[in-house]
């Protein structure tokens, strides 16, 4: 039976990341043989509310590191924003070189191609894709190829998206493919697209980041709107299988 734990982040963010991992290694240990961990964030912007909190990322970081693994935070952030850039200015950047962890900026390495899978293509088909293959970060590859020895883990923001419903652990996914590679088809066919992409690659775990506000209507609320469309929801939400 899969097993979903919500927890209390108001009990403060360490003692609610350690009970969320307790819970989840009575599933399956943590770490494989090669303790190396990939944390996926959502920072595909410095805009307020529409990244994982970098608190909870540091909490996570130090609940890994005590238990003796290899950890490293990517992402690939979006509409022409550098990963590098976005991480300096929302607070990635400090956590991990406060706390050990390596970087990957994913816009920044070589690629390999893939196929989009899940509809043939415009020309046979009138609502089939414009695009149908997408190229994948070395880093990605790698994890896909030694799931037996590595350690993903999605921690992605929980808020609400204009197309997608909601920004939660599949959607998160979406920073994988590169950027040209994503703008085509993100219409009626984003959420098959996004299935696509899941079914090459599976976090072995995810916990949504829903500690600090939560956005409720769109990721990117307007400012003087903000008490109205931002929710503190003081919850973490955690799992193996991310379709749960």
């Amino acid at each position: 039976m899969t097993e979903v734990f919500i927890v209390d982040t108001k009990q403060g963010l360490e003692s609610a990341v350690n009970e969320m991992f307790n819970n989840l290694e009575k599933i399956e240990p943590i770490l494989k043989s090669s303790k190396e961990v990939y944390i996926k964030v959502n920072g595909i912007d410095f805009q307020k509310h529409s990244y994982t909190s970098p608190e909870v990322l540091k909490a996570v970081i130090k609940y890994l590191n005590n238990i003796g693994a290899d950890v490293y935070v990517m992402e690939n952030s979006t509409q022409a924003n550098m990963t590098r850039i976005v991480f300096a200015i929302n607070g990635f950047k400090d956590v991990c070189e406060e706390t050990g962890a390596k970087i990957i900026f994913l816009d920044e390495e070589d690629t390999k191609t893939f196929e989009f899978k899940g509809k043939p293509s415009v020309a046979e088909k009138s609502k089939g894709y414009i695009l149908k293959t997408f190229r994948l970060p070395k880093t990605i590859t790698k994890i896909m190829e030694n799931r037996d020895s590595i350690t993903y883990i999605n921690l992605p923001k929980l808020k609400t998206h204009s197309m997608a419903g909601v920004t939660l652990g599949i959607k998160n996914q979406w920073g994988f493919p590169q950027h040209a590679d994503r703008g085509k088809d993100h219409n009626y066919n984003l959420h098959s697209k996004l299935v696509d992409v899941y079914e090459y690659i599976k976090p072995d775990i995810t916990i949504i980041d829903g500690a600090t506000g939560g956005t409720v209507h769109g990721h990117y609320p307007p400012t003087a709107w903000e008490d109205r469309l931002v929710k503190q929801f003081n919850i973490l939400i955690g799992g193996r299988d991310t379709l749960a």
